[in-house]
């Protein structure tokens, strides 16, 4: 594990890149029996909207309150309130991957429901934020980030501020 990833303690955000996030999913949904992967930016945003609501924050109240439910700075897990949903750190705390390619006119032709990225591409979308302006971290904000910029040497590398969640895509419940 990298040393600045060590050096910020326990309990903070894993930083991966996008392949060993994939695979951890996938690992986990074996080890449990599940059909698990990392969410498509559609199920990214619909949790970070609390159920597909209208919010411009991914935080317990919709307000950008800076040291009430966001930090400039990288923060423990769950340091401040989850959204409606529960699910904690969606707002600030780091990037998080997700399933699809980036295409900057996609969802000019996509489906309406559930649309899930090109099929291919050279960027992958990154949800969230490690950003410290209210417009860096609304919820319908995206990023891209090219694969190849985590790799050194023909190894993967572990940039900080770049983490993951993953779904279970099964219809019949835990």
């Amino acid at each position: 594990m990298p040393a600045y990833f060590r050096s910020a303690g326990d309990n903070y955000p894993a930083s991966v890149n996008w392949h060993d996030a994939k695979a951890y999913c996938q690992w986990l949904g074996n080890v449990v029996s599940k059909t698990i992967d990392l969410p498509t930016e559609a199920q990214w945003e619909y949790a970070a909207r609390s159920s597909g609501k209208l919010l411009i924050f991914a935080n317990n109240n919709n307000i950008f309150e800076p040291e009430k439910n966001f930090s400039y700075s990288k923060q423990p897990v769950g340091t401040y309130p989850p959204n409606p949903l529960g699910l904690y750190d969606m707002m600030g705390n780091g990037h998080d991957w997700v399933e699809d390619w980036y295409d900057e006119n996609y969802y000019q032709q996509s489906p309406k429901h559930n649309p899930r990225g090109p099929e291919k591409g050279t960027n992958k979308v990154l949800r969230g934020s490690v950003g410290t302006q209210p417009f860096d971290n609304m919820t319908f904000i995206r990023s891209k980030r090219n694969l190849v910029d985590f790799e050194e040497n023909g190894k993967s590398t572990y940039p900080p501020g770049y983490g993951f969640r993953c779904v279970v895509n099964d219809l019949k419940p835990l």
